[in-house]
């Protein structure tokens, strides 16, 4: 999501950011994280959530957002997630701030030929408002 995809047949905007930040279940106490499968030497998400876990200990390692997110409500410990996911949820807490310098862009991709089409660019637009409307809940300030 850093960049816009450099093809010469897809056109695309963005739309919008996305951050993220460590949460927790609102009664966990084990200090633990969930960690990210990746290298943190290759990875900025997996590098904040090693330097976040420092002495903790790192219950799992899961790659896969939606299990992460599903682990951090089980009290498996802290996890790195979405803001608009982790702050939507009143059963977790968000335990540190936003990062700005992982916060991602998100862009509306698609065919060049597709947005001549009266349907695809009703769908595009519409895309366009929602995330246009949602940008504070997307960049965890709402």
């Amino acid at each position: 999501m850093r960049k816009l995809p450099d093809a010469p047949d897809l056109v695309g905007r963005r739309v919008g950011r996305i951050a993220f930040a460590m949460y927790r279940h609102r009664d966990d106490r084990s200090n633990a994280v969930i960690a990210p499968p990746e290298d943190p030497d290759l990875s900025r998400q997996a590098a904040f959530v090693a330097r976040f876990a420092g002495g903790r200990t790192v219950a799992a390692r899961i790659g896969d957002m939606p299990i992460r997110y599903q682990a951090a409500r089980a009290k498996l410990g802290a996890a790195f997630l979405p803001c608009w996911l982790g702050d939507s949820d009143p059963e977790l807490q968000r335990v540190t701030e936003v990062p700005d310098d992982l916060a991602e862009d998100i862009f509306l991709v698609m065919p060049a030929r597709a947005r001549k089409r009266r349907e695809v660019a009703k769908v595009a637009e519409a895309l366009g408002k929602l995330f246009q409307r949602e940008a504070k809940r997307l960049a965890g300030t709402a």
